[in-house]
């Protein structure tokens, strides 16, 4: 048979090890919402190589090197079915 122990003091750790997690989870959500707001303010500078024009419509297109027919996407069903869908453009 199993002996009957006092939990009490092992109860009184876990609520307080609750506390903890859930402070430090309030704490790690607060730096990574300060993170993204740093990050959001990096400007996002074009390569060295991209020519400068007058606006959208002056900028020769070199290379189009990325095709949205191609993408395939898996739903949660499909995956499990191994079905695909093709999209025709995003």
């Amino acid at each position: 048979m199993r002996e009957k122990k006092d939990v009490t003091e092992l109860k009184e750790k876990v609520d307080a090890n609750k506390i903890k997690v859930t402070e430090l989870l309030d704490v790690q959500r607060e730096s990574e919402e300060a993170l993204i707001t740093r990050a959001m303010a990096v400007p996002n500078l074009p390569d060295e190589n991209v020519p400068d024009g007058q606006d959208e419509e002056s900028n020769v297109e070199l290379k189009k090197s990325f095709n949205a027919s191609r993408i395939q996407l898996y739903s949660k069903r499909a995956l499990g079915t191994r079905r695909t869908k093709r999209l025709d453009r995003l």
